[in-house]
């Protein structure tokens, strides 16, 4: 089982992944459903977290700063993060580390599922 934080400011693009994420598997547990990084730091403080998907664009720190921030305290956590081709430079190196997952808006439900499945596999190797 995989514990997931969704991320995004709209509430309209949780629900659309969380549908994503029921139709495409048992295995992924959803255990928070935020509108902003700080919202995302208290399950990041008191939980174990397998994986964040959400945006970039948040509310305080932007998605890609929040993994940054807890991705050295909590070594299995991964992340898929939305946001539009301008800012794809600025992750060049998390992406190096394996343990990020870029996609571009709008999120479609192909790549959702597919990322879904490259980071289950990474998630498994990481806790080997």
């Amino acid at each position: 089982m995989y514990n997931i934080i969704i991320i995004d400011r709209q509430r309209s693009n949780r629900q659309k992944i969380r549908h994503y994420i029921d139709d495409f598997g048992a295995e992924f547990k959803i255990i928070g459903d935020v509108s902003s990084s700080e919202q995302a730091a208290k399950y990041l403080d008191t939980q174990h977290v397998d994986l964040i998907i959400g945006d970039d664009s948040l509310i305080g720190k932007t998605g890609l700063q929040l993994f940054n921030d807890y991705r050295d305290q909590q070594l299995g956590l991964h992340m898929i993060l939305f946001t539009d081709a301008r800012m794809f430079s600025q992750s060049k190196e998390t992406l190096a580390n394996g343990r990020l997952d870029y996609l571009y808006k709008p999120v479609r439900k192909a790549d959702v599922v597919a990322s879904l499945r490259h980071m289950a596999t990474l998630i498994d190797a990481a806790q080997e």
